[in-house]
């Protein structure tokens, strides 16, 4: 298969995507294979997180997402009430 060439197409690269790779479906479980390249991307140097703030985190997290599910839980409580007083 060609490469299809376009007659307004001068050459220049808007956004170089040579460095960008395709998500892995299960995240960083399986091992990628290494890509021969003339340059690797730099690679940034993160530090390790406490176990008090990961569980600070993880904690914050889990009661963000049990209060945005009261306030649904509440909605549709009020929801099945307003029509059980309109309907009764």
């Amino acid at each position: 298969m060609s490469k299809k060439e376009y007659d307004d197409d001068d050459g220049r690269i808007v956004a170089d995507m040579s460095g960008v790779e395709k998500p892995s479906a299960f995240g960083d479980w399986l091992p990628r294979k290494p890509k021969d390249r003339d340059e690797k991307p730099p690679t940034e140097q993160v530090e390790p997180v406490d176990k008090e703030v990961r569980r600070a985190y993880v904690l914050s997290a889990l009661l963000a997402g049990l209060a945005i599910g009261a306030v649904f839980a509440i909605g549709l409580g009020i929801a099945i009430l307003i029509m059980w007083l309109v309907w009764w």
